[in-house]
């Protein structure tokens, strides 16, 4: 699976990550990241997103240090955008 840098940042958004379109995109083999290089050009991710594709239901795993973000709605934005199955 593929997501853009734009759909992660949106997903992100719904989720109620206020800062997305600031932050830096990395992503390969259904595992993504927003975040961004401190000052010794380490990264640090903001929010991170696993996607594993199963028979009946496409289970997504959020990890973030932001303890208000909202993984429900951050669901449904994937939902609307196409990329999982509605459940």
């Amino acid at each position: 699976m593929n997501i853009t840098d734009l759909q992660l940042k949106k997903i992100a958004e719904a989720g109620g990550l206020k800062d997305a379109n600031d932050l830096s995109f990395k992503g390969a083999d259904n595992y993504f990241e927003l975040g961004r290089y401190n000052v010794s050009s380490d990264w640090e991710p903001v929010l991170s997103l696993r996607i594993t594709v199963g028979g009946c239901v496409d289970t997504v795993e959020f990890k973030t240090e932001l303890t208000t973000f909202d993984k429900k709605a951050a669901r449904r934005e994937m939902e609307n955008l196409g990329l999982i199955e509605r459940l």
